[in-house]
């Protein structure tokens, strides 16, 4: 009997093992594609007789939301189907396309480069043909009335892709990857926020950036404010427990990205395709985020600008290229916009929903057109009063520099590259010859931003010069700080330019310092609060009652600030004013002869020289030749060798 039993146990468990090990190699044979299912996906399975749908389809211009595209704009097609489909083909104007994607959701995004036969403010054709994954056809789809997309001819019209203004109050948009890193612009493969992270970063997700047009405070943007209610997100390297979470950042010791600094300014440039925010502590998003650095280890910057992506009267998405060969991307929502008749205050969006189609056009013509007017005629314009709202005597103008005559053996390259070679005289630029620009004058701070790259992937110093007529009657001149520029890949970069009082300029200059390196600099925008086509009759309006003609003096940049009014008939007049020692790392030198610096400063020095010793570089030596005196005021410490 027991010997019976075992062996029927035997023969039951060989059934049961045969039967499983046949389940197994039937499994396996459909893993490996023998079973039907998987032909589906490739169009080959039995057809259901029932014709896919679209349940959604949408098309707009990438970089601004809306559905006007110019030539060479980027048009962005999403669809989403009630089943699986095969590659769908989107036909723009007789061309097509196939889309990306998977299962039910594909996308397309592809500039529009042929526009034959179409006509300013004409509709663009636009067809996507499907079909399901059995291979059945849709219906050809076209967008429906009302969202149709309309050519903008730029031989006709102004094409703008962004809008002329931001001013008003936005947020961090609360959405999935509306922040996160990549190796690449706009890429957030590495980190992006989800569901998780909107959650506990809620703190974060509530704070508000508010800007406030006010050319006069600075030129082409205005004030700049943030609001965090005391409670915003602190990352490990700032979180008093080292842990990141949310918390109080006014409670933390110099740390003044806590939304009560003030004095904080913006730059808006749709022309560049940039916005920058001035002022220690101004940043979007993330306060360590700055260009091509760390606030965590480098300290809060002075100016942070960000490439902007994507720009609507509503959303704005932005990139930034940070230490770690890093991108960041930051999108914002608008919250609320200023009343055209009373800029302090705001009307919230909640309450007009259509601001976001209609922008300030749904004030009608005599409203806010985004370029500075606040309702009236003139009052809101850039002018001074006059009922000519765009004259030549605007204030807060941008122009772009066209830097295209090189001089003392220089040499440009193709794609934008400006070289100083071995051999070149020791003067060699490249001089700006968009005569259209001048004069221009900085009686509040300006700045400039540009494109740049190195194409062999090192880093190229360069620096920029204003004079006021070019060789020889240069003075009074200054030179900006010298920017490193990095990297292969475009990146934006950005000099704030200090007040010049109302000394005026009709000469650029581009310097490379870093000779043999080829640099790549484009998209040259300088903000002033005067040029582009000013209606002044010489190149110097205002210098010459000043007392002479060099009243900023011959100085390559080291005076900062004003220098005050002098009388015509003092000859001392040259050296009176504030003055700092020059943001260089040989400002403070010495060497064997006049004009050497090869015994100090050492090359492993040069780097940090003025980052160590800032409190020397921020004192201040004023001359007053009224008087003869001398007064250095050495703000809040001053740097002390050992000696002393």
């Amino acid at each position: 009997m027991r010997q019976q039993s075992t062996s029927n146990s035997f023969t039951a468990l060989s059934s049961r093992f045969g039967a499983m090990l046949a389940l197994f190699l039937s499994l396996a044979l459909t893993a490996c594609g023998g079973n039907s299912e998987r032909s589906n996906s490739s169009g080959t399975g039995p057809a259901d007789g029932i014709p896919p749908e679209l349940i959604e389809y949408t098309a707009i211009n990438k970089c601004n939301n809306q559905p006007t595209i110019a030539k060479d704009d980027v048009l962005k097609i999403d669809i989403k189907a009630n089943e699986s489909l095969l590659t769908p083909v989107a036909v723009i104007n007789n061309d097509e396309f196939q889309m990306t994607g998977q299962h039910n959701t594909w996308s397309l995004e592809h500039p529009l480069t042929n526009v034959d036969g179409l006509v300013n403010q004409g509709n663009i054709s636009l067809v996507v043909k499907y079909k399901d994954a059995s291979g059945m056809n849709g219906s050809d789809a076209e967008l429906p009335i009302g969202s149709e997309l309309t050519f903008c001819d730029s031989e006709v019209t102004s094409c703008e892709c962004f809008p002329e203004s931001i001013e008003g109050v936005w947020k961090n948009a609360n959405k999935i990857n509306a922040m996160g890193v990549g190796p690449v612009e706009g890429d957030t493969e590495y980190w992006r926020v989800d569901d998780f992270e909107l959650g506990r970063r809620a703190c974060q997700f509530d704070d508000t950036y508010t800007f406030r047009k006010d050319d006069a405070l600075q030129p082409g943007g205005g004030g700049f404010s943030q609001e965090m209610d005391n409670n915003t997100w602190l990352e490990g390297w700032a979180s008093p427990t080292g842990s990141e979470s949310c918390g109080d950042p006014t409670l933390l010791e110099d740390y003044p990205w806590d939304g009560l600094e003030t004095g904080l300014s913006y730059i808006w440039n749709p022309q560049s395709g940039s916005l920058s925010v001035l002022g220690e502590g101004a940043h979007i998003g993330l306060p360590k985020v700055t260009n091509g650095g760390d606030a965590s280890s480098d300290g809060p910057a002075s100016i942070i600008t960000y490439n902007v992506e994507t720009a609507s009267f509503c959303d704005l998405s932005l990139n930034i290229y940070a230490a770690g060969d890093l991108w960041w991307h930051f999108e914002l929502e608008r919250v609320s916009f200023p009343d055209p008749d009373n800029a302090n205050n705001q009307f919230s969006l909640e309450d007009y929903p259509e601001y976001c189609s209609l922008g300030p056009d749904m004030f009608g013509s005599d409203s806010s057109d985004g370029s500075g007017d606040t309702g009236s005629d003139d009052t809101g314009s850039d002018d001074t009063g006059s009922d000519d709202t765009g004259s030549d005597d605007t204030a807060g103008a941008s122009a772009i520099a066209q830097f295209s005559e090189a001089f003392g053996d220089s040499i440009i390259g193709e794609g934008d590259t400006y070289t100083f070679p071995t051999g070149a005289q020791a003067w060699a630029g490249f001089a700006n010859m968009n005569t259209d620009m001048y004069p221009l004058s900085f009686s509040e701070a300006g700045s400039i931003s540009f494109t740049g790259a190195v194409p062999s992937g090192g880093s190229v110093d360069v620096y920029f010069r204003f004079e006021r007529l070019p060789h020889p009657d240069v003075d009074p001149a200054f030179d900006t700080e010298t920017v490193t520029v990095s990297g292969s890949e475009s990146a934006t970069y950005s000099v704030v330019l200090p007040s010049q009082s109302t000394n005026t300029f009709s000469s650029f200059i581009l310097y490379v310092v870093t000779q043999d390196e080829a640099v790549a600099v484009s998209n040259v925008v300088v903000s002033s609060d005067a040029g582009s086509g000013s209606d002044s009759d010489s190149g110097d309006t205002g210098s010459d009652n000043t007392g002479s003609d060099d009243t900023g003096s011959g100085d390559t940049g080291s005076a900062n600030g004003a220098a005050p009014e002098v009388p015509a008939d003092n000859d001392n007049n040259l050296l009176s004013g504030n003055w700092q020692l020059k943001q260089s790392a040989t400002a403070v030198a010495i060497g064997p002869s006049v004009g050497d610096t090869s015994w100090w400063p050492t090359l492993d020095e040069l780097d940090t020289i003025i980052d160590e010793r800032s409190c020397l570089f921020d004192d201040v030596y004023s001359f007053d030749s009224m008087d003869n005196s001398f007064v250095k005021d050495i703000q809040d410490g001053t740097w002390i060798d050992p000696w002393q």
